[in-house]
C-alpha cells in the first residue's frame, strides 16, 4: 500500500485542470459543488492555487516559465486517475465515505477514498490486497464461524424492502418457510437499524457514451451489517426468484469479497479484450 496524495475537492479539481484536462474538472466541479459561472468557477480555482504551493503540489517557477506547475509524476497519476475505464465503488452511508479501485493492467491499482464528499485519499494498493481493502473499508465486527443461511425474493418484494411503510403488504405477499420467516425477520431488524439503507459494492464503466452521467453499473452486490454478521445480497437472474439472500460470518464475508474482485476482474479482462 502506497499513498500518493491527500487533498481537498478544490485541490483535486485544480490539479485535474492543471494535469491538462480543464473540461473534465469542471465538469467535476459541477458534480460536487454545482454548477458555477465562469467568474466564480476562476476564483475557486484561484483561491485553492495557494493551498497547493503551501503542499509543495505546485511550482510557481514553473508556472512563470509557462511550464506545467505539476510534477511528472503527479501528472502522470492525474492521467492514470481520469483516463481509467472501469472501477470497483464501495459506498458506506453510516460514515459518509465512498472507496473508489480502478482497474490497471499494472500489478498495483489505484485506490480513491472519498469522505464526507469533501476531502480525497489516493493510494496505490497491490491487486492482490483490493479484496482486503474493502474488508478495512467497512471494519464490520462478525462472528469468525457462523452456518451460512438464506432464502431468496422476487425483484419487487426486494425493492419493497427499502420503503418502511410497504412492510405490511410486503409480508402479506410473501410465501416463506417457518426458517424463512425467522430470517426475514431478522433483516427486518437490521434494515431498521441501517436506516432502511444497503450499502453496496458495484463494478463501473466510465466514460460510457449510452449513460448520460457516463457511468454504467454492470454489476452490483448490496450488503448490510447484522448482529448475526453480514448480510450478502446478489441477483441471480437464472433462478426464479432472482434476488439471493444471505447471512454469513467473518471468513464468508471474506470470501465473497475475494470472489467479487476476482470476478470483476475477469469482466473487465474480457471486455478489454473484446474492445
Amino acid at each position: 500500500m502506497r499513498p500518493l496524495l491527500q487533498c481537498t475537492r478544490e485541490e483535486l479539481l485544480l490539479l485535474v485542470s492543471a494535469a491538462g484536462f480543464p473540461d473534465v474538472a469542471r465538469g467535476m466541479g459541477e458534480e460536487m459543488i454545482g454548477a458555477q459561472s465562469d467568474e466564480t468557477w476562476e476564483a475557486v480555482l484561484l483561491a485553492t492555487r495557494s493551498q497547493l504551493i503551501l503542499k509543495q503540489l505546485w511550482d510557481m517557477q514553473k508556472e512563470m516559465n509557462g511550464q506545467s506547475p505539476l510534477t511528472e509524476e503527479l501528472q502522470q497519476f492525474i492521467q492514470r486517475y481520469i483516463e481509467a475505464k472501469y472501477a470497483l465503488r464501495a459506498t458506506n452511508a453510516k460514515q459518509d465515505k465512498r472507496l473508489i479501485v480502478h482497474f490497471s493492467p499494472e500489478d498495483e491499482w489505484l485506490c480513491h477514498i472519498q469522505i464526507n464528499e469533501i476531502l480525497h485519499e489516493f493510494l496505490l494498493v497491490p491487486q492482490a490486497q483490493v479484496a482486503s481493502m474493502f474488508n478495512l473499508f467497512y471494519e464490520f465486527k462478525l462472528p469468525t464461524a457462523k452456518q451460512t443461511t438464506s432464502f431468496r425474493l422476487n425483484d419487487r418484494s426486494f425493492d419493497r424492502l427499502s420503503r418502511r411503510e410497504e412492510l405490511s403488504a410486503l409480508k402479506e405477499s410473501l410465501s416463506l418457510t417457518n426458517e424463512e420467516w425467522l430470517l426475514f425477520d431478522q433483516l427486518v431488524m437490521d434494515l431498521e437499524k441501517a436506516d432502511w439503507h444497503f450499502d453496496n459494492i458495484s463494478l463501473l464503466q466510465l466514460h460510457a457514451k449510452e449513460a448520460d452521467d457516463g457511468v454504467v453499473i454492470e454489476e452490483i452486490q448490496f450488503h448490510l451489517p447484522s448482529a448475526e454478521g453480514v448480510w450478502i445480497v446478489r441477483y441471480e437472474p437464472w433462478e426464479e426468484n432472482v434476488v439471493f439472500l444471505q447471512l454469513v460470518g467473518e471468513e464468508e464475508w471474506a470470501a465473497s469479497l475475494e470472489q467479487y474482485v476476482h470476478e470483476a476482474g475477469r469482466f473487465v479482462s474480457k471486455q478489454q479484450v473484446q474492445g
